[in-house]
């Protein structure tokens, strides 16, 4: 490990959603699957999975790429208004959060402030925090609707950085997607990409994370061998 993957010690970890904390794969998997299982009767259950997980992420890389272009060329205003839209429908949120994470994050609250960062709406967000019982362990949550603008945009993170009366640079973002890595680029903080959402390695890679980990359940190990 080499100090250019994080700068100094951080004193707040932010963290995703979707494909970080959350099962979204899994369960856009699961759907699809009822929806065209019968179709592929003459494939075994796991293969099906197979299929429809690379043809997921396939379709989530070609929308980052896609998206990220338009934010380069500040032409991304509608879509994100039209997501903004979307996301705030109804309270419910079906995914679930990854086994085992709720210790994870028990055991980084100890030594670390959380806060959330997610594009996802306000009333699913909450609705998913209250029902994990994860509500009282972020000091901050920010939602596609808190500031003008969400990700990939550099602008929530200072947001919270702000908030919690720290400066951006002692911010750590952890997160799946493209889009994470570059509210991190753009706002100056570290960043640690996870291999449990959509956005494969390559692509992490390819936009100049430096730090992947498998998940969110290797953190606690990566941050404490690092500091010491």
């Amino acid at each position: 490990m080499t100090s250019s993957l994080i700068k100094q010690p951080i004193q707040v970890i932010v963290f995703d959603i979707d494909g970080t904390l959350a099962e979204t794969d899994e369960y856009y998997i699961d759907t699809i699957q009822r929806l065209i299982g019968p179709v592929l009767f003459f494939l075994s259950r796991k293969r099906t999975r197979i299929i429809i997980r690379k043809i997921v992420m396939a379709g989530e890389t070609l929308l980052s790429s896609f998206y990220t272009l338009l934010d380069r060329f500040d032409l991304d205003a509608l879509f994100r208004t039209l997501h903004n839209r979307i996301s705030q429908r109804g309270v419910e949120y079906r995914y679930q959060l990854m086994e085992g994470y709720r210790e994870v994050l028990l055991e980084l609250s100890k030594q670390y402030r959380l806060a959330i960062f997610t594009a996802g709406g306000e009333k699913s967000t909450e609705a998913f925090l209250k029902r994990v019982g994860l509500s009282d362990l972020f000091e901050v949550v920010v939602t596609s609707k808190t500031c003008r603008y969400t990700k990939p945009s550099g602008q929530p993170l200072r947001y919270i950085a702000d908030q919690m009366g720290v400066q951006v640079q002692d911010c750590l973002m952890i997160g799946d997607t493209i889009f994470d890595l570059g509210s991190a680029q753009n706002a100056g903080a570290d960043f640690i990409g996870v291999k449990s959402g959509f956005d494969g390695e390559w692509l992490l890679r390819l936009f100049g994370a430096k730090k992947i980990i498998p998940s969110v359940k290797e953190l606690p190990v990566f941050l404490c061998h690092f500091f010491l």
